[in-house]
């Protein structure tokens, strides 16, 4: 089987975190484990939460998954660190954990949280207070 050099660098500076060789068919996640480097994957690593992410700047890697991202992110190289796999040489820029994390919870918006129409605190709850007074055993 054969070896591939994969090159991580850090986003702040772009700087070599460090270099592996490894076949194909692992995971980047398996990779940065290896040299490493932690990213979160509080998913598990099934690909649903987005907290992997890093960016291919060259390379081949074939992406199993891109639940979590835009078609915006796929143009620019983003893949999950834990859905991606390792096919040739590559180049993986990590990013800055704490900038994935803002931009999991602000870039994407719910709708507006608003109580109902008619709801009254006082008589809408499905849990009541009762008051009671027991015996000592």
């Amino acid at each position: 089987m054969a070896e591939y050099k994969i090159t991580f660098r850090k986003e702040e500076n772009g700087d070599v975190v460090d270099s592996v060789s490894l076949p194909s068919g692992v995971l980047i996640s398996d990779a940065l484990t290896k040299v490493g480097i932690d990213v979160g994957q509080p998913c598990g690593g099934q690909g649903r939460c987005g907290r992997c992410i890093v960016q291919i700047k060259s390379g081949n890697i074939r992406r199993r998954s891109t639940l979590r991202l835009t078609s915006q992110d796929i143009e620019k190289g983003y893949a999950l660190a834990c859905q991606s796999v390792i096919e040739g040489d590559a180049e993986i820029v990590v990013p800055f954990q704490e900038r994935i994390e803002r931009k999991l919870t602000t870039e994407r918006q719910v709708a507006e949280v608003k109580i109902p129409d008619g709801y009254r605190f006082t008589s809408s709850q499905n849990i009541r207070v009762i008051p009671l007074q027991l015996s000592i055993p």
